[in-house]
Order: C-alpha cells, then structure tokens, then sequence
C-alpha cells in the first residue's frame, strides 16, 4: 500500500466480514493519533493517513451495561484512497481507480463520451458508493447503506432490491409476518429461502460478459435482496439479508372505497372503534364520499385520507391510508344495494410508497436501491421503473426484469410492437415465460414475420423449434428441429408457400397477437349494446348505438395481398385503413344495440327497444360510401316469441330442406327460446319461422343474445346443399358458450357439445371464420379451410373480457360437423382478444369480421378502463385481428437492454438525477 501526502486511509466492508472495521492511526510506536470508528457507511471507517507511523485494523467490542458485546469480526479491505486526485468526482482518487481497474477521468474507459466514469459499471450507483457507502439522514446509521458489505463492487454491475410486503400477505402466512421468514419455516412450501432468493438470481447472473460489458471481465449481474431475514450463513449476506433500515418493512394496504351510483339509504364506513354514519339520500357519490373522507379525517384514528377521487361518470373513490407506517387499522362499509365496491388498492398506488412515502422507504435509498411489494405467494405483478408489485412465484424474475428496461416483447426499439408472445424469444419476460433469459447475441438471425412464415425450417438453427410442442403453444413438430406446422393443419408444407399464421399467440397467456396496431376510433364513445363490422360494396362499416341513435363510421378497403389494407399492411409503418365519422345514420329512437349484414348490395341493420320489438332497417350507398336510408321494417311484437331483451343476429343461410330464406334474423325470444324470422327474397317481408331445435326436435333455451357464421360464405360456389353449414352461439341459461351446428337436411341444430371446453359469456359471443392464407391474400374456394373463432365476454370482478378460441382444422373434406361428422373440436390456442385487464364495456360485445373478399380478418371492441386516460377508452378497431400483422418481429439480447437501463431506470427515481448515458439496446454496441 502506498500512501501518499493528504490520502485518506479507508475501511471498506466485506460481506460476511467484520460488521464494524476499525482503524487506528498511530504517530509512533506507542501513540495513537487518531482513530476511525464508524465514521463511514454503515460502521466502515477512515481517518487521515498523512503522518502516520502504523496502522492497527480490528473489530471493536462494544460496551453494553457492565460487559462487552463483541462485533462480528472478520475479513475486512483496507485502501489508501488519493481523494486529492479525484477527476471524476466520485470520492475515489485516480490511482486507486487505476489500480483497482475502474475508471479515473472523462474519456479513459468509454468510447462513447455520454458515460459517466464516476460509474464505471454504469449500474447507477458511483464508484465511491458501491466502495465506500452511502451514509444515511438518521443520527443513529440505521438508514446507512454500505454496498460493500452486500456485495457491490464497482467493476460488476449490481442491483439492489428492498422487498417489502403486505401484513394482509394472505394465506398460509400469518397476518403481519414477513413472509420470507415464514418461507424459511416452512421448506415444504416450494424449497428453501435460498433456492428461492438463488432463483431469482440465476436469470441475472447468466448474463454474458461481452453483453453486460462488465470492466471486470466478468458475467453475470449480481442480485443482491433485501428481504429482513438475515442469511444463515454470513457468506450468503451478498445474496440476501436483513439491511439496515429506518423505515417500515409491512405494508398496510389503503382501504379503497368505490361510490358508483347514487345510493339510497345510509352509508356506514368503520375505521376501528369510529363509525362514520351518512344519510346518502338524495346527495351524489361525491357529497357522500366527501363526508365519510371527513369523518375519517376527524376521527381521531391513525389513519389518513390518501386520495379523493371524482369521475366523469358520477362516480367517486375514496382511499384511507394508514398514518404510521404499517399499522393496521380495521375497515368496513355497508349500504343498501351493489352501487358501491371495496376495491384492492392498485398496483401504481402501492409503487408509489418508493417515491413518496419516507415512512416507507428511507429517502436515502430512492434511485439508488430499487424497490418491491410482495402481494402473495403465487404470481402477478406490475412494474413502473425502479418499483414493482409482485407475488412471489415465477412472476417475481419477470417484474424485476422490468424494473431494468425489459418489455415483454423486450424493448420497444427492437420494434415488436407490444406482441407478448414472440415464439422466438424463450426469455422469462415473454408472457410465455421461458425457461430463462435470452443469453444470446442472436442479433438479426432471429427474425420472425406472421403475415410470411414457411414451416420449413422457419426459425433456423440454432434455435431449438422443439419447445414449440410443449404448452401454451403445442404446435406439431413433424420434423424436429425444421419444421413447425404453423397452420395448424396436421401438416408440415415442405415446399415454399408462405403462410399468413398466428404464429404470436400461444394459448391463454393475453398474448395481445390479435390486437397489435390498435387504433382507438372513437374514445369514449358511449356504445350501448353490441356493436358490428361488415363489409358492404368497397367499404367496411362500423356501426354502434348510444342507446337513442345509431352511429357509423366507414372505410374503403385495399386489395387483397396486402391484407385489404388502402395503407400499410405492416402496423409498424402506419395505419391499415383511413376511416370517415362518426355519423348519424338514426338521429333517434331505442336502440339496444346492432347487428349489420350486407346481402343483395343492400346493408341491412337491425336492433330491437327497449320494450323489445325489433326493427331490421335497408341502406344503400351514395358515391362517397355514405349510407342512404331506403325503407325499414318493424317485425311483429303482439307477442312475446316475437320479442327480446337482446340484440337480434343477422346472417346469411344456407338454405334447408325447409326454408329457402337466405338471410335470416336469429334471436332469444321473451320465453328464453331462440327463434328466428327469415327474409323472403321474392317479396322483401320478413316470415316468423318458429323457434330453433336441436337434434331430438326440442326446442331451444338460452340466457343471452346469439352469434351466427354461415361456412363456406356466399361467394362461393360449386358446393352441394349438403356440404354447407350455418354455425351458431347459443348460450345457455346460465350464459354457457353452446356452438350449434345447422343440419341441413332437417332443419335441426346440432349442439357440437364444446360448451365444457368454453366458458360463459356475460353478453353476447361472436363467431367468425379464419380461413387459411398465403401470402397473396386469397383463400382457397375449393377447400374453404381454416379455424373458426369461437369468442366470449369472460366474466371478472372489474368487468368482462373477450375471450376466443380457435377450432380445429375444417376444410371442405373435414367440415364443421352438423351430425354426420366427427364432433369439431377446439385447439389448445386461444386468448383474451385484447389483453387480460382490458375490460370491455358493460352490456356490449366484440366482433369480428372476415368473408372470402377479403383477406384479413377485422375486429372491434369497446372497451373502458378505470383509468380515463389511458388511451384505450372507446371503440377500439383492430385491423389485425387474424393474428397475423406483416411485420418483423426481431429478437437481440435481454443483457443488452439490461446494460443501459439497470443504470438508467434506476437514476430515473433519485433525486437530482444521475448521468447514465445514451441507451442503445440492441445487439451491435458503440
């Protein structure tokens, strides 16, 4: 050790080491001149080494009472420090940079002159951090964070985690344990605390070195937790430990209140022994959410109001915090009637601790130790920068991998564009969840497109295309490693058509695959009802009611081979088409909602009132694509089969052996029977045909509005009266998605018995069929092959959710069975349309729409978030909807990514910032 005039003499912790390194200065042999004694970080030390004669290095004993408690002692590291000689300015001197290969000054470590070298790692934490520590705000240290003593170093990238938790964790952990505690009494439980802690470690510290570019040399990025349980072995306290804290560890959840409507009667609300007791009536959700904040406010409890919150909808939250940090405080609330709901409090809510609550988190640790809330022993998560929710099962890698810049389709420059199951990227951050992360420079190697996709070696080596087999994807593999049966046909097409493919969508894992290049039409759009696509002539149309009128918006459509898209077929570069409107097309009325179909170049749209009549009005169209009313038709309703609480379904047949009427009008009659009216095309009037009946001849019950698709569509021909079939959703009372199958030779439908495999819609399904393209867009008419797409509204505690799966393979030679075929079958491929926590619009409905003209398949969904600004309120139009956008899809390396935003979501959060550089996260670096 060399130690120069005005260096500084320090001790530097070691994890599993001394607690409390010492040194002492002697000026001779005998005298001591000066001692360190926890004047450092977390119990290290310095003093001055100018004039020294020796140094003497130990661990104290501390008195306590009339005896000694002795330290932990241990290794310690000992540096002369020539902080006179520091350039960076990061408390470290230029020759101990040197010497310990970090980085001195401005332009001596990185080619791009953005980086800090006060970081040399650039994992967001400076040199004389990660060495030294950080001393804290509070008098006593308990608020310090000496990195060194858990691990950091500054020539490997680190991250540090705090993990809190909810006291109400949930079962089996006992109220206001620490479960991680609990985790190490109970093994049995899914192994020990430390196959856990080394779990969520290992996806991190297989990073490659060139990735990473740690200066040591090294792999990895080391995970360092701290979750207030102390290793059992002091060498493992660079993995996890209980740290130093001056905050709480528990959280108390708030207590969230949720006024929807005006509510009859008194509102009680208790907090602990406090009642706060409202006569609601006559007053708005704000007056009384405002009087019971008050109340709360005065009560005298240890409680505080957190947020007031009033929408536009009339309805108004109430959040009540905990006064002192993690203390529980008992909560309840009653009123007459379901207008009201205690809500969980969110997830931004609970990451919001990190940046505003110093009773929380010590405002030390802010943009220098990331932050978690563990909600529960299984999975589920969310993550905003440096803070994220979490339960502790796989979810909890996932979420950290977010809080250092990962997507679920990686990063938003590798240009994915929000699909969460790119079937070649095996990383745990796909909504597929690989095995680990993507620990491969796979660069431009990697590139998958849906809308162009050979099943012949289509992911070329060295990926492995086996994992594609397994669950959630169970795609067949016929031959190995080079080939995928993308379509789904049982075949593997060794030649070179290309093949339009939902080649993103892997079974139940909201895959968003069907809604990539979302364009929100009409935000906040009032829909009542279901709404519907169609296509008409050139256009495609979109109507919807706002319950006394009906609304459309229009587009003209391209050419097939480039999806029927007038814009771009590939969401990456713009839209797919230009839409005009919204317009009136009825200025007034009841409308409960619509159904459209275009038949004989006249558009047709029914709907029914509120009393339940149904009227099916005709438009034509003017030279512009405007729609042009031409007459309207109110059906029967002197009796109830003539009525409905629903909305009523167009379709166009296929003729039986009893009706000839093409286009037809199914609907749930008022005696909960489906029934339907048919069209009779000599004379335009509409004929009431009875209720509809299975195979044994019984009539049909249901409890909600139904869907039709006829199969092959009209345009095609050649086929006999028996090969075609009309498919239909007929829910059941209970709302069970019930597919039906029309015979045509005896006019019964056929229950096709896959209501088992489905599961029951709050609103009305929707049906379409997906027919099998290449990449010129036309389908083939001999065969008409493809998938129907079976959809619902999944039912949840904040709202429905469209739901769909895919059925298996029917061509011409295999079709839909209607009683003289196999049963149809579904696949193990289906999703939320949207995503899982995009609810849908109370009382309305997707659609989908596809016919042989086009090649494309075309959705809509109204949708309505608690959250009004989130972009996705209103009727969302997806133009991708077969699965199938024509984009590259490509895959770099997670550690690349990795690389800048460990550094730079981190420094997001801490005050005053902190110089990361420029980020550039693909797989070629500067």
């Amino acid at each position: 050790m060399i130690i120069g005039a005005g260096d500084e003499l320090r001790t530097v912790h070691f994890y599993g080491g001394s607690e409390a390194p010492a040194v002492l200065k002697f000026s001779s042999a005998y005298v001591v001149s000066e001692v360190g004694l926890g004047n450092g970080a977390g119990g290290a030390s310095h003093v001055l080494a100018q004039g020294a004669y020796q140094f003497l290095f130990g661990t104290p004993q501390v008195a306590d009472g009339t005896a000694y408690h002795t330290l932990r002692p241990g290794i310690t590291l000992a540096f002369s420090n020539d902080v006179l000689n520091d350039a960076d300015g990061d408390g470290v001197g230029g020759q101990l940079e040197a010497s310990l290969g970090m980085c001195p000054a401005v332009g001596t470590c990185f080619s791009n002159a953005t980086y800090d070298p006060a970081d040399t790692d650039r994992d967001g934490l400076s040199d004389g951090e990660e060495l030294w520590g950080v001393v804290g705000n509070l008098p006593d240290g308990s608020d310090d964070l000496p990195f060194a003593r858990w691990g950091g170093w500054p020539t490997k990238k680190d991250i540090f985690l705090e993990v809190d938790w909810l006291n109400s964790f949930g079962s089996p952990v006992p109220e206001g344990m620490n479960p991680f505690q609990w985790m190490r009494d109970h093994p049995s439980w899914n192994g020990t605390l430390d196959a856990w802690v080394d779990g969520i470690r290992a996806p991190f510290d297989q990073a490659p070195a060139a990735h990473v570019r740690n200066p040591s040399g090294t792999q990895g990025v080391e995970v360092h937790l701290d979750l207030g349980v102390a290793p059992l072995d002091p060498s493992d306290e660079s993995k996890y430990g209980n740290w130093s804290t001056g905050a709480a560890r528990g959280v108390e959840p708030d207590f969230v209140l949720k006024l929807k409507k005006p509510i009859a009667g008194y509102a009680v609300m208790l907090i602990n022994q406090s009642w706060c007791v409202v006569d609601a009536t006559g007053k708005t959700p704000a007056v009384v959410a405002f009087t019971l904040a008050l109340c709360a406010a005065t009560s005298g409890e240890p409680v505080v109001v957190k947020t007031l919150d009033f929408a536009a909808d009339g309805s108004a939250t109430l959040a009540i915090g905990s006064s002192v940090a993690g203390l529980h405080f008992n909560r309840d609330f009653n009123a007459d009637g379901d207008d009201w709901a205690i809500l969980a409090e969110d997830a931004g809510s609970l990451q919001s601790a990190y940046t505003e609550e110093s009773d929380q988190v010590d405002a030390i640790r802010r943009g220098r130790v990331r932050y978690a809330v563990a909600t529960g022993l299984g999975g589920g998560g969310n993550a905003g920068a440096a803070a994220f929710v979490s339960g502790l099962g796989s979810a909890f890698a996932h979420e950290l991998g977010h809080s250092v810049g990962l997507q679920h389709w990686g990063h938003d420059l590798w240009g994915n564009l929000a699909a969460a199951c790119l079937p070649h990227y095996p990383s745990i951050m796909s909504y597929v969840q690989g095995p680990e992360f993507n620990a491969e420079d796979s660069g431009d190697s990697f590139g998958f497109n849906p809308a162009s996709v050979v099943e012949y070696d289509s992911l070329a080596y060295p990926f492995d295309q086996t994992q594609l087999k397994s669950s959630p994807w169970s795609y067949s593999s016929p031959r190995g490693k080079v080939g995928i049966d993308w379509t789904r046909d049982g075949l593997l097409d060794l030649g070179s058509p290309a093949w339009r493919t939902t080649g993103l969508l892997a079974d139940d894992q909201s895959c968003a695959s069907m809604s990539v290049g979302r364009v929100n039409l009409a935000a906040n759009e009032p829909v009542v009802g279901p709404l519907d696509l169609v296509r008409h002539g050139s256009r495609l149309y979109l109507i919807w009611s706002v319950g006394d009128a009906l609304k459309y918006m229009r587009a003209s459509l391209g050419a097939a081979g480039n999806k029927s898209c007038t814009g771009s077929s590939d969401p990456g570069v713009g839209p797919c088409l230009t839409w005009v409107g919204p317009t009136t097309l009825e200025a007034s009325g009841e409308f409960k909602g619509v159904t459209a179909q275009s038949y004989g170049g006249i558009l047709y749209v029914a709907s029914s009132s509120l009393a339940g009549a149904m009227t099916v009005y005709r438009y034509s169209i003017d030279g512009t694509g405007g729609l042009i009313a031409i007459g309207s038709k109110p059906l029967p309703s002197s009796e109830p089969y003539y009525l409905t609480q629903d909305v009523p379904e167009l379709v166009v047949r296929h003729s039986t052996a009893t009706s000839s009427a093409r286009l037809g009008l199914i609907y749930r009659d008022d005696n909960d029977k489906f029934a339907s009216f048919g069209r009779v095309d000599a004379t335009g009037t509409w004929n009431y045909e009875g209720t509809l009946r299975d195979g044994a001849g019984a009539e049909i019950f249901g409890g909600k509005a139904p869907a039709a698709k006829a199969w092959p569509d009209e345009s095609v021909t050649g086929w006999t009266t028996l090969e075609k079939r009309t498919l239909a959703i007929l829910p059941g009372a209970a709302g069970e998605v019930r597919v039906y199958s029309l015979r045509p030779d005896t006019n019964r439908w056929i229950d096709l018995n896959l209501e088992a495999s489905l599961g029951t819609t709050t609103d009305k399904p929707f049906l379409e069929f997906r027919t099998r393209r290449t990449t010129t867009g036309s389908p083939d008419l001999q065969q008409f092959s493809g998938h129907f797409v079976i959809g619902w509204l999944s039912p949840g505690d904040d709202g429905a959710r469209a739901r769909f799966r895919l059925s298996r393979f029917v061509t011409r030679s295999t079709p839909p069975s209607a009683g003289d075929q196999p049963a149809l079958s579904l696949l193990p491929a289906g999703d939320f349309l949207q995503n899982t926590w995009a609810t849908t619009l109370s009382g309305t409905s997707a659609v989908l729409y596809s016919d042989s003209t086009l090649d494309n398949v075309f959705g809509a969904v109204p949708i309505k978030l608690p959250d009004a600004n989130s972009g996705w309120n209103g009727i969302n139009f997806y133009p991708h909807a077969d699965g199938s956008p024509n984009h590259a899809f490509r895959v770099y390396s997670d550690f690349r990514v990795m690389e800048d935003y460990i550094c730079i979501n981190l420094a997001s959060a801490r005050p005053g910032g902190f110089n990361c550089g420029s980020a550039n996260p693909f797989s070629v670096r500067d």
